[in-house]
């Protein structure tokens, strides 16, 4: 993702219980502002720079420790994202331990994999 100063950005933490209370409070998320664009890092915060991420990632920057979330460039490009991982557990639990539905042909098979690019 692109960064420029004054951009708008969605911040979603990665777990409700390991980013602690602080950043608990804006879980699914919040709007994040770009307030610098270096070389190397971007600060991103709310009302001032808060967390840093590196140039042309989404990952938020966690230290030595594991990150606290990920940038999206709305909410909602977020909610897509949600809905396609719901979608795609959804149909994971149906394919699984099922026997070829009555009437699906090797092609269809074939074409659904094709369609979802696997």
């Amino acid at each position: 993702m692109k960064y420029e100063v004054g951009q708008k950005i969605w911040f979603a933490p990665r777990d409700q219980r390991s980013v602690g209370p602080l950043l608990a409070q804006h879980a699914p998320g919040t709007e994040y502002q770009v307030f610098a664009v270096g070389r190397k890092w971007v600060s991103i915060g709310r009302d001032r720079p808060a967390y840093r991420v590196e140039v042309g990632k989404v990952e938020v920057d966690g230290g030595q420790y594991s990150s606290p979330g990920t940038l999206y460039p709305s909410q909602e490009a977020y909610a897509e994202y949600l809905a396609r991982v719901s979608e795609w557990k959804s149909l994971l639990e149906v394919l699984q331990y099922k026997e070829v539905p009555p009437g699906v042909s090797v092609d269809d098979i074939k074409q659904a994999r094709a369609l979802l690019k696997l």
